[in-house]
C-alpha cells in the first residue's frame, strides 16, 4: 500500500487502484473539472482566474457539486476537516472558488463563529498570545484555503483572500481563521499578517498551534 502526496492510499500495479490514483491525483494536480462553474459569474478575478461565490442563494445543485472541490483537500489533508459540503446553515457558510474555465483551481471556505483569540508571531519560530481574554461576538473566518498543486507558488492564495475580505466587508486583519492550522496556512497567514492575527478554535486546536514551530511546517501556497 502507498500513500501518495495527493492523499491517495493505494496499491500500485493493480489497475482499478491505479485508475483510482490517476484521477485522484490529476484533481490534486490540477483542480476538479465542475460544469456548474460556468453556471456562476464573477465576483472578480485573479489574473486571468475568476472568483465566484457560492452561498445560500445558489441552487442546492449547484452547491453541492461544487463543494467536490473541498473534499479533494480533505483527502491530501485528512486531519483537517472539510468545511463545507454545500448545507446552508446559520452560520452563513460560503464557498469562493478560482475557476479556470471548468477547473476549480483554488477555493476558501467562510462562515460565522465565535469567539477568537489575538495571536502574534514572535520570532521566527514562536506564537503567543496578544491578548488572553478571548473576542466574543460572531464574525466571519477563513475555515479553510486551497490551491491545486500545479497553481501554488503564483500569489492566487492571497489574491482569493483579498477578494473575499472585500466582498465580506471587511479587511483582512479582521477575518478569523480556523485553528489549527495546516503547515500551508500558516506560512502563508504568516505573509499576510505578519504581525497579530485572530484564531479561532477550542482548546486542544489553540495548544496545537501555539507549540507548532514554523521551522516544521511545509512551504506555503
Amino acid at each position: 500500500m502507498t500513500r501518495c502526496e495527493c492523499g491517495l492510499s493505494y496499491v500500485p500495479g493493480v489497475p482499478d487502484d491505479d485508475l483510482a490514483h490517476h484521477h485522484a491525483h490529476q484533481k490534486y494536480l490540477n483542480g476538479p473539472g465542475l460544469q456548474g462553474l460556468l453556471s456562476l459569474s464573477p465576483i472578480g478575478h485573479v489574473g486571468a482566474l475568476r472568483v465566484l461565490m457560492i452561498d445560500a442563494t445558489t441552487p442546492a445543485p449547484v452547491r453541492r457539486e461544487l463543494a467536490e472541490v473541498v473534499y479533494v483537500a480533505q483527502v491530501e489533508t485528512p486531519d483537517f476537516p472539510a468545511g463545507y459540503d454545500g448545507t446552508v446553515t446559520e452560520a452563513d457558510e460560503r464557498l469562493f472558488l478560482v475557476a479556470g474555465g471548468a477547473r476549480a483551481v483554488a477555493f476558501a471556505v467562510t462562515a460565522l463563529d465565535e469567539p477568537h483569540w489575538r495571536l502574534r508571531w514572535e520570532g521566527h519560530d514562536a506564537l503567543e498570545f496578544a491578548d488572553q481574554q478571548a473576542i466574543p461576538g460572531d464574525r466571519q473566518k477563513i475555515g479553510r484555503v486551497w490551491v491545486a498543486k500545479a497553481h501554488r507558488r503564483q500569489g492566487i492564495a492571497k489574491g482569493l483572500l483579498e477578494i473575499v475580505a472585500r466582498t465580506l466587508g471587511c479587511e483582512l486583519r479582521d477575518l478569523g481563521w480556523e485553528l489549527p492550522l495546516t503547515g500551508d496556512g500558516r506560512r502563508l497567514l504568516r505573509k499576510l499578517l505578519p504581525e497579530t492575527w485572530l484564531g479561532r478554535g477550542d482548546a486542544f486546536a489553540l495548544e496545537e498551534t501555539l507549540k507548532a514551530p514554523a521551522s516544521e511546517q511545509e512551504a506555503g501556497p
